[in-house]
C-alpha cells in the first residue's frame, strides 16, 4: 500500500517543497503543490492532532494513497503534491472528490477525471 519509491517525496526535499509550494484548501484535504524538475511525486500526511489513533492515521494514510496511485500517472511532468488530511471521519470518496477538485484547480492533472 505504499507508492513506488520512483513517486514518493524524499524527506530531504519535503521541507523546500512545503514552503514554496502553493496551497489549495479542502473540506477534506489539504494540497500542496510544487513543480520540481523530478517526475511525478507526491506524499500523505496525517497530523496526530486530527487522528490520534496510528490505526487511524493509517488508515487514511492508505486510502489516499490508494487514490494517489490512481492519478499519479496523469500528473503533469514535476508535479509535486503533499496531501494533508484534515478530518479523521473523511469516506474515500469524500477524499477522492476532495482531491480530484482542488488537482483539477492546482491544474496538475493532465487529463479530466
Amino acid at each position: 500500500c505504499v507508492l513506488p519509491k520512483k513517486h514518493r517525496i524524499p524527506k530531504k526535499d519535503f521541507s523546500q517543497l512545503f514552503h514554496s509550494g502553493r496551497r489549495y484548501i479542502g473540506n477534506a484535504i489539504d494540497l500542496v503543490v510544487a513543480h520540481t524538475g523530478a517526475g511525478q511525486q507526491a506524499t500523505v500526511v496525517v497530523p496526530k492532532k486530527i487522528a490520534p489513533l496510528s490505526t487511524s492515521r493509517n488508515r487514511l494514510k492508505r486510502q489516499m494513497r490508494h487514490i494517489m496511485r490512481k492519478y499519479i500517472a496523469y500528473m503533469g511532468a514535476g508535479a509535486c503534491a503533499i496531501v494533508f488530511v484534515k478530518r479523521a471521519g473523511a469516506t474515500g470518496r469524500e477524499l477522492e472528490d476532495d482531491f480530484t477538485a482542488l488537482a483539477a484547480r492546482a491544474r496538475i492533472l493532465n487529463e479530466p477525471h
